[in-house]
């Protein structure tokens, strides 16, 4: 009974909150409200779930095209290196960028857990400013 007390203690305030800052979309929420950046300005290009950046900025994260963000100004894109790669290539330039780690803690695996192989199994989130 008490390894069970003990061991739900250790998981609900160290464990699971350290896991968080994992989570890319959290960790951007935070940045985004720290530095007051509007949630109706943030934009997407790919189809890939944001949920947790959803959920934080209590607004969903609007999916747009290269081309409909070339008639914006002063916006800012979430977006993977993959993403990033396909802006500069249709000729969006940005001047600011905010990158933060991501993994899909959902799906925790060895590598994730291991701090020695975490960069292996982590990619970067990045939230551009396009001015």
């Amino acid at each position: 009974m008490c390894a069970s007390l003990l061991l739900n203690a250790v998981l609900n305030l160290h464990f699971y909150p350290n896991l968080l800052e994992f989570q890319g979309g959290s960790s951007m929420a935070k940045i985004i409200k720290l530095k007051n950046i509007p949630v109706d300005r943030v934009y997407k290009v790919s189809s890939d779930y944001t949920w947790s950046l959803d959920f934080y900025n209590q607004y969903p994260v609007q999916i747009a095209t290269p081309n409909l963000l070339k008639g914006k100004k002063d916006i800012w894109v979430y977006a993977s290196d993959k993403d990033m790669s396909m802006l500069q290539n249709s000729g969006l330039d940005w001047n600011s960028q905010i990158s933060v780690d991501q993994f899909r803690i959902t799906r925790l695996q060895g590598k994730f857990l291991n701090p020695n192989t975490r960069k292996k199994v982590t990619r970067k989130m990045h939230l551009l400013h396009i001015y």
